[in-house]
């Protein structure tokens, strides 16, 4: 193990903890947990690439298992865009201003999780196309220039698949091959290294800690409700999405 954790492991492992269950609950949103208490114990350029690999291989693993439950019609629609979307998005980056940027699209993020929670939005389940080309456009961009858009993924598949199997299999998906691209990327910009392999390897007992508590967390909670959380889990993202570029 490198020295960036070894001084303060119970901290690592209770962030990953607390970050796989949010995970495995909603199928994004580690690094909503994970990412603040980890950096009490290494630096920011060390957690990026540490939690796109243990994303990329917990989503891996979990779009394989349920592989059977997958909506190919929804990654048809969603990956090109989505592929679009981030190359867009690292385009972006080079000309608009990040601060300024991040705070319309942190305080859009915000609006469309509340719009979702409004009454009677959760009856109108089903997506359509020109919505999917929109949450995959907008979710790429904000992944290539912030590097987390699975909120929008997630939001347009809860609305098109309502069986929970389904929904967490197709954005496990989604999530799976963008952050193998972001690793990719990581690597070739020398951000990876044998120690953060390490990290990520003793880390690893602590993410599917975290997807049993998410499995157990998630069959007490009904539909309706799960709905209404992952909404709110929007909102979250969003304002922390504002509150990083206000800083």
């Amino acid at each position: 193990m490198t020295a960036d954790i070894v001084a303060t492991l119970p901290v690592a492992l209770l962030a990953v903890i607390c970050g796989y269950a949010l995970f495995s609950l909603f199928g994004f949103g580690s690094a909503i947990l994970a990412a603040p208490g980890l950096t009490l114990v290494m630096p920011m350029v060390r957690i990026v690439p540490l939690l796109a690999m243990l994303d990329a291989g917990s989503s891996s693993l979990r779009a394989w298992r349920g592989r059977a439950a997958i909506d190919t019609a929804a990654i048809r629609l969603l990956l090109p865009c989505m592929l679009a979307g981030q190359v867009m998005g690292v385009g972006l980056l080079r000309y608009l201003p990040v601060r300024e940027t991040g705070l319309l699209f942190g305080c859009f993020v915000v609006l469309l999780g509340l719009s979702s929670l409004r009454p009677g939005a959760q009856a109108q389940r089903q997506g359509g196309a020109w919505e999917g080309i929109g949450h995959g456009l907008v979710g790429g961009v904000l992944g290539g220039m912030f590097g987390s858009g699975g909120f929008l993924y997630a939001r347009y598949l809860q609305r098109r698949l309502p069986q929970q199997d389904r929904f967490l299999a197709t954005q496990s998906v989604m999530i799976g091959i963008s952050t193998v691209w972001r690793v990719a990327l990581c690597a070739l910009s020398g951000l990876i290294d044998g120690g953060l392999l390490m990290t990520a390897i003793m880390l690893a007992p602590a993410v599917w800690a975290g997807f049993g508590i998410g499995r157990l967390a998630r069959g007490r909670i009904s539909r309706q409700r799960w709905g209404g959380l992952l909404n709110g889990l929007l909102v979250v993202a969003g304002l922390l999405l504002v509150y990083r570029h206000m800083a």
